[in-house]
């Protein structure tokens, strides 16, 4: 079980409240952050409550088009329901990007909704903005470029 999520109540409910896609969406993602146990740089196991599943496999198993599913994802994380952590290469190294969302626990929805309502850019859109940052041409070699001087400087 991940620690993330322990005591945790799903909210099925907030979810539907937003659409119907929304509640078939944090369902699929409340289940598959549930069996997120990844441990952390030192072995504890906080790092979980996850999921990196690409919209596509979602809109499969939810029976939506992808998009919906963004169109879901977008309203669950502007509703503070759930986050979008940060974004990883595909495992197929075809240079697209996948989200890692975060199932937000229940006890700190509320503590996700005041810290979403004192930024004036909604978390759908920040990440949006990420996305396309990183999709541009030569984004992985400025990170490189970036990385090697910082060791030079160490």
């Amino acid at each position: 079980m991940a620690v993330v999520l322990r005591g945790g109540k799903p909210l099925f409910r907030e979810a539907l409240r937003l659409s119907r896609q929304a509640g078939l969406v944090y369902a699929l993602l409340w289940e598959a952050a549930w069996h997120d146990d990844r441990r952390g740089n030192w072995g504890q196991k906080e790092c979980g409550g996850t999921t990196t599943m690409s919209h596509e496999s979602i809109a499969k198993l939810c029976h939506l088009s992808k998009t919906s599913v963004i169109q879901a994802t977008n309203e669950l994380m502007d509703d503070g329901l759930v986050a979008c952590m940060w974004l990883e290469p595909s495992e197929e190294c075809t240079g697209r990007w996948k989200r890692r969302y975060r199932v937000i626990h229940s006890s700190q929805v509320e503590a996700q909704r005041y810290a979403i309502s004192q930024v004036s850019v909604k978390p759908s859109e920040r990440a949006r903005a990420i996305r396309e940052m990183k999709e541009q041409p030569g984004y992985g070699e400025t990170i490189q470029l970036l990385e090697l001087t910082l060791e030079e400087k160490a």
